[in-house]
């Protein structure tokens, strides 16, 4: 019995002294608290959550890297390697950009950037008739796509793209300003970049349309903004089709937020796309435009994203994110879009000093 009691005793002084040897954790720290009651208030947050986020795999993160880290994987759990939400990001302190971006999306050849950060190629791509491709195991807008302008075989064989298959962005190399016009003969072009917090009337575009024959607008290097300014030029581009004007929408895969849901929308009212799927960003938006900074922790400022009600319905917003909007015509080369735009047309109304003009 004593050896009993003996043991017993050495068992708590054991534990006791074991007890004291634990590291005690510091304390969170306020900036940590009170960016986790942030990233609470997310609209994904019960989405991470249910795929194994633990909040407080937050409370010592003490730069950008740390955090991506805590949150990648779990955005990153699709079969098909789609991110559930491509607007998230955050602007560091050292002057980054940290983004959640899936890397699935849809390619036709494998590139490289030169000094300006344009595109090069090194393979060709794969054209076929959709009996033939359909044959070897392609699948009709996954892996195979129209592509009008090359004759018999006018399909196109696509894949998964990956990091070596970036979309070239142009907004680093071209003016910033939301939109530009062009005007050839019978053709006007509209280049829109962003569209403007303070909705821009476009009416400089739209009363100089009323006279042309053919329209362009250009989304492929949209990167979104206000979505009540999309819609307003939405409004005019419906008007002008309504007057039996022949309107073509570019988009690529720098096209993104709002500008992606302009693309949804012109297509579900029968305007053609040109180009290639956007990038997939329109699931949740910015509920204001109030930036949140927690300095301490590397974050110069970021957005609050919610699912928010904008003019632009699109009922199954989770099925376009990480793959985007897809068009109705497939083209690579810029003077492909002149030769798409005059096929469709029935005749040659484009020339190759259109693309020129334009680029």
């Amino acid at each position: 019995m004593r050896k009993i009691i003996y043991a017993i005793l050495f068992s708590i002084f054991f534990i006791g002294c074991a007890s004291t040897n634990i590291e005690k954790k510091a304390p969170v720290s306020s900036e940590n608290l009170r960016f986790e009651d942030f990233i609470k208030k997310y609209a994904g947050y019960n989405e991470l959550v249910e795929r194994g986020f633990d909040i407080h795999s937050l409370d010592y993160v003490t730069n950008p890297k740390e955090i991506m880290d805590a949150f990648q994987p779990y955005f990153y759990d699709y079969e098909d390697g789609r991110a559930f939400d491509n607007h998230f990001s955050f602007h560091g302190t050292d002057g980054e950009l940290y983004h959640i971006v899936s890397d699935t999306k849809i390619a036709f050849r494998q590139g490289y950037y030169d000094e300006y950060g344009l595109p090069h190629y090194t393979t060709e791509p794969i054209f076929g008739t959709k009996e033939e491709l359909l044959a070897q195991g392609y699948i009709e807008n996954k892996t195979m796509f129209y592509y009008p302008i090359n004759g018999e075989k006018d399909w196109i064989v696509g894949w998964e793209a990956n990091k070596e298959t970036p979309a070239p962005d142009l907004n680093s190399i071209l003016p910033v300003e939301p939109y530009s016009i062009k005007e050839m003969n019978n053709i006007i072009y509209l280049k829109i970049r962003e569209h403007s917090i303070n909705p821009s009337s476009y009416n400089d575009f739209y009363s100089k349309a009323q006279n042309k024959e053919v329209i362009i607008v250009d989304l492929i290097d949209d990167d979104g903004g206000s979505c009540d300014d999309g819609m307003n030029i939405a409004t005019k581009l419906l008007s002008l089709k309504k007057k039996n004007k022949k309107i073509y929408v570019l988009i690529g895969r720098n096209t993104r937020s709002c500008g992606e849901c302009l693309a949804y929308y012109l297509k579900e009212h029968q305007i053609k796309l040109i180009g290639q799927n956007t990038q997939g960003s329109v699931r949740y938006g910015n509920i204001n435009n109030e930036w949140h900074k927690f300095p301490k922790i590397g974050i110069s400022k970021m957005l609050l994203l919610a699912e928010v009600s904008h003019p632009f319905d699109i009922p199954n917003a989770s099925s376009i994110e990480g793959i985007g909007v897809f068009p109705d015509y497939w083209v690579i080369e810029p003077i492909d879009i002149v030769k798409t735009i005059n096929w469709d047309l029935g005749y040659d109304l484009l020339t190759e000093k259109v693309i020129s003009d334009i680029y």
